[in-house]
């Protein structure tokens, strides 16, 4: 520790740069929360939620995986996986408005529905569309932005670079 850590320890005062932030969360992102402050021998949830919205944000600055405003619906429970990232798709439930941006991993007909799966790093989420949805062709390989919508068809698609 240095003289200005071990100064801004005595004081109470966060060092130049650093910010506090608080918010609520589900019961099963608390228990991955845990999982990761078990795993890396965090001393205090403080820095876990630290780490993990420092690793996320890192994430979303190099084009990673990114779902806007509630995000959680539809989110598996953690059950005995102790990461922060889920093994299979997770589906996703948009709310008007809502965009959800991510590298195509997958596309499959499922019925009245075009199945795509959004994938970076591990991250995976299954948005159901319907076969009437306009934009660009959709395709493995191809980074792509779903924006549901309020009017028919409820989704549009663009490409992203």
């Amino acid at each position: 520790m240095d003289a200005k850590d071990e100064e801004a320890g005595r004081t109470g005062k966060l060092r130049e740069g650093l910010r506090t932030v608080a918010g609520v969360v589900t019961q099963d992102v608390y228990d991955r929360l845990l999982a990761l402050q078990r795993e890396r021998g965090i001393p205090t949830m403080s820095r876990v939620v630290g780490i993990a919205l420092q690793e996320w944000a890192q994430g979303m600055a190099s084009g990673g995986f990114k779902l806007g405003a509630g995000e959680e619906e539809g989110v598996e429970g953690s059950g005995g996986n102790r990461s922060l990232k889920p093994a299979e798709p997770r589906d996703a439930t948009l709310s008007p408005w809502q965009e959800v941006r991510g590298l195509v991993t997958e596309v499959r007909q499922e019925g009245q529905h075009l199945c795509v799966v959004l994938g970076d790093r591990g991250d995976l989420l299954a948005v159901r569309l319907p076969n009437a949805v306009g934009g660009p062709r959709i395709a493995p390989g191809a980074r792509v932005a779903i924006l549901r919508t309020d009017t028919p068809p409820g989704f549009a698609v663009r490409a992203l670079r």
